[in-house]
């Protein structure tokens, strides 16, 4: 191999790496600065604060949502490939009808009667209810405590399928 060769490749390689660096540093701040895709867009929640124990919930099925609505599609991923896949998509489905149409529309409040409710709580500087209000009170508690169970047990299902969350 001769000087000239020599420097012939030397000169395309160091072009090669800094036109790789220039690309790799333009994609960076192009989704820095327009698209980051390391972040998640949270539209169940307000942008105010709230605890990191909600946010963790509804960052992962934000991440489900966004899965199923973009990325799931049939020509992303072929879901009947194998039986394996097919169970998972369909429990993938189930998560997310779960916390669309149950866990984002509980409502304590379905069902109270306020004609029943205590009229005013605060009576001489103390608060109190009355008997429909303790029992109403007690039900709640006794729901959300069994809706909790079940996204407790809904997030470790959704923790154990995560490798098929990928396209």
């Amino acid at each position: 191999m001769n000087y000239s060769t020599k420097c012939c490749d030397w000169v395309s390689s160091k072009y090669r790496r800094l036109r790789r660096v220039l690309h790799d540093t333009c994609y960076y701040a192009k989704c820095w600065l327009f698209h980051p895709y390391n972040r998640i867009k949270i539209k169940t929640l307000p942008p105010t604060w709230t605890d990191a124990d909600t946010v963790i919930v509804h960052a992962m099925f934000q991440i489900l949502t966004d899965f199923i609505d973009k990325e799931c599609s049939p020509g992303n991923i072929d879901w009947d490939s194998e039986p394996t896949h097919r169970k998972v998509r369909k429990t993938l489905q189930e998560l997310y009808d779960w916390w669309h149409n149950v866990y984002l529309k509980f409502d304590a409040w379905e069902g109270y009667d306020k004609n029943k409710g205590t009229k005013s709580p605060f009576k001489n500087g103390k608060f109190s209810l009355n008997k429909y209000d303790n029992k109403w009170f007690d039900i709640v508690a006794d729901k959300e405590m069994e809706l909790d169970k079940e996204l407790t047990k809904n997030l470790k299902k959704l923790i154990d399928i995560k490798d098929y969350m990928w396209t």
